[in-house]
């Protein structure tokens, strides 16, 4: 079928053993299974099922969803070379790339979206007032604001803004930072399932859990990490060129290497090592070692503004000031303190197993 007209509408389903080329200054289709590739070249009017067998599915001009709209392409790839709009789920399913070029649910929002696809990239923020779901060998977003859950499934580069309804966000393969990325949940759980690299800042806010499941910065230093959580933790070290600031109810961490000064404001489990570049180590809140634990900060001040407890080992370095502000070691002693420092200071009692 191949039709250039002035404005284009088809009531039902279209059936074709071969392409469907369809070009006109308006196009209105309720379905399309084709033999070959379905190219849409105007603003199009989309609703029901597209589908071809191993073959391309574009539209060229801006797209409207009437209806709930799913396409299917086997190894085809699925392209919108401008936006995507209207009140409609939007369902993508292929084994090559699909691509949005131009905002999707910027003037309508999607009820929304979810693709299974080789290779997923959205050019511009995507909006939805439901969940996003994409799953892919390569997914590139720039931004999602969805009223229900975002799950990436699969490696993921982010840039943009992520923001949820208290649902939660989720990147189970690595990440990448292509840029400044923000991620706001509410109540949502926000979680990390494997490695977070990129030379750019990374900055969360919810009140739920914060998790990251693997390294963070060890092959490409985050530019700096700040997180405002409920409950915060990372199973491995975090590298920054800058500082790291973590806020929450309850906090744990295996070691940290920064650029900039590390912040933790609320009570503390850390292991490992912390370094700074001359810059401050804080902990505000109490502070429990669930192992071994060193901190070396150059001539920034390391302070300890509660109590400090755990069965291990505390060793400090540092030219600048090193205070303790609460007992240490008064519920469970550490099992040695060592401090190397400019000042010292601990105003009370240090119990300790050994040295």
């Amino acid at each position: 079928l191949n039709v250039n007209s002035g404005a284009f509408s088809a009531a039902s389903t279209i059936k074709t053993n071969g392409a469907v080329s369809v070009a006109g200054t308006s196009i209105n289709t309720h379905g399309i299974d084709a033999g070959g590739a379905i190219a849409l070249t105007g603003p199009t009017t989309l609703s029901g099922a597209y589908a071809t067998t191993n073959d391309a599915f574009s539209v060229t001009g801006a797209t409207t969803l009437s209806g709930a709209a799913t396409i299917s392409t086997g190894t085809g790839a699925i392209s919108f070379g401008n936006t995507v709009d209207g009140g409609a789920a939007l369902t993508t399913t292929n084994t090559g790339a699909t691509s949005f070029s131009g905002a999707v649910g910027d003037s309508a929002a999607l009820s929304a979206l979810t693709a299974n696809s080789g290779t997923f990239s959205a050019a511009a923020l995507i909006k939805t007032n439901g969940a996003v779901s994409v799953a892919g060998n390569s997914i590139n977003a720039h931004g999602i604001d969805a009223g229900g859950a975002i799950a990436l499934t699969g490696p993921a580069t982010l840039a943009g803004t992520y923001t949820t309804t208290d649902n939660a966000f989720s990147v189970t393969g690595a990440t990448t930072l292509g840029g400044a990325t923000t991620i706001s949940t509410g109540t949502g759980a926000i979680s990390f399932g494997n490695t977070v690299d990129g030379g750019a800042a990374l900055s969360t806010t919810n009140t739920g859990a914060t998790s990251f499941s693997s390294a963070v910065g060890d092959s490409v230093a985050l530019s700096a990490l700040t997180a405002n959580s409920g409950t915060f933790s990372a199973a491995s070290t975090i590298k920054t060129t800058g500082a790291t600031t973590v806020s929450g109810s309850s906090i744990t961490t295996h070691g940290i290497d920064a650029g900039g000064a590390i912040g933790f404001t609320g009570p503390t489990t850390l292991s490992g090592a912390y370094t700074t570049t001359d810059d401050a180590f804080s902990v505000t809140g109490a502070t429990t070692l669930a192992g071994a634990t060193t901190i070396s900060t150059g001539t920034g001040a390391i302070s300890f503004s509660d109590t400090v407890n755990g069965g291990a080992a505390l060793t400090t370095t540092n030219t600048g000031a090193t205070s303790f502000s609460g007992a240490v070691g008064d519920s469970a002693a550490l099992s040695a303190l060592t401090a190397s420092s400019g000042t010292f200071s601990a105003a009370s009692t240090i119990k300790t197993t050994g040295a």
